[in-house]
């Protein structure tokens, strides 16, 4: 998506102070169970 991080935004509660938009954004549209790992301990509380 080329133009996802001016198109759209996650809040996210989180600990991971290393997690990214792209990190988040993987986690939901990969297939890869790998991709969702980095989301343990983290929550979406909104996304548009």
């Amino acid at each position: 998506m080329p133009n996802a991080e001016s198109d759209s935004y996650y809040v996210v509660l989180t600990d991971n102070e290393n997690l990214t938009f792209e990190d988040v954004s993987k986690s939901l549209y990969s297939s890869l169970l790998e991709e969702s790992k980095i989301m343990e301990g983290s929550i979406i509380v909104e996304m548009q």
